[in-house]
């Protein structure tokens, strides 16, 4: 009951008011949140190539805020009013991709705010399948799962992500998928991207390469309160796939793997560089400069 009155209030409040609310949940979050803000310092002076200012990094952590009230917000929304909330550039690379029924998984990252990309794809009349990790108590995520479910997306925990990825694939669905920061316990693969040394989960990586299906960056943007920017990218273009002998096989998987996280690396430092402020790497992903080889 609390989290739908919460919910609730969120959707009626104005825009202003949500924006006050979450950018004051991002300040107390920057006060306690002492190994976060450490790990955001470090990620943002590697992006930058300089000790980034303290209020830089402080405006991740309010606009890491907003994200989580907007959220609220967004569950809510009408897909009429999302086209009115959201300036969507390259809509066409998503409904080409699933014209093509291969299904397309929509790469997206720590960045803006990323539940209004799944709003846009669901107001296109997409059966989006998003994989997304437990928000709170059972109770509580249960009531999100089907938040979501009413705007038209499935949602699936990470344990069944495999399974939920190949599974919407086949049936030439939409999946939305966070590819950038790696939980504490998995395997990371390193590339070497816009001049830095990142790492991706290897895992997600693997499986995104695994599949058919075109696998399309996906930015998102806060213009201002209840005002979003989502880019939609081309299609990663990746080598063949497997075929022939085994040991080919498994070195045309490997070559594919690293192309595609080398190119989602790409577009996450490209928008991390667009608006630091509205990128969120409490979890390093950045890890240095390219090594020299001698």
């Amino acid at each position: 009951m609390s989290f739908r009155l919460t919910t609730a209030l969120a959707a009626d409040l104005p825009d202003e008011a949500r924006s006050v609310i979450g950018a004051a949940a991002g300040v107390v979050s920057y006060a306690v949140m002492h190994r976060q803000r450490r790990a955001a310092r470090r990620q943002l002076g590697l992006l930058l190539g300089q000790r980034p200012p303290e209020g830089l990094v402080l405006r991740e952590f309010v606009s890491y805020g907003r994200l989580a009230v907007e959220f609220l917000w967004v569950q809510r929304l009408a897909a009429a009013a999302v086209w009115s909330r959201a300036e969507v550039a390259g809509k066409a690379h998503l409904d080409a991709a699933v014209a093509g029924g291969r299904g397309v998984v929509l790469a997206l990252f720590h960045q803006g705010n990323w539940d209004i990309a799944g709003a846009v794809a669901a107001a296109a009349g997409y059966r989006l399948l998003a994989v997304a990790a437990p928000v709170g108590p059972p109770a509580v995520d249960a009531l999100v799962v089907r938040a979501r479910a009413r705007m038209g997306v499935e949602t699936v925990g990470p344990r069944r992500a495999a399974r939920g990825v190949l599974r919407a694939v086949r049936q030439g669905r939409p999946v939305a998928l966070l590819v950038d920061l790696a939980g504490e316990s998995e395997r990371r693969l390193e590339v070497e991207a816009g001049g830095l040394r990142v790492r991706l989960p290897e895992a997600r990586m693997r499986l995104l390469a695994r599949t058919a299906a075109p696998v399309l960056p996906v930015t998102t943007r806060r213009l201002a309160p209840g005002r979003f920017r989502v880019v939609i990218g081309p299609p990663v273009r990746l080598p063949p796939g497997p075929g022939g002998s085994d040991r080919a096989s498994d070195d045309a998987q490997s070559a594919r793997t690293r192309a595609l996280a080398e190119a989602l690396a790409r577009a996450l430092l490209a928008a991390a560089r667009a608006d630091p402020g509205q990128w969120y790497p409490f979890r390093p992903v950045i890890v240095g400069l390219p090594r020299v080889t001698m």
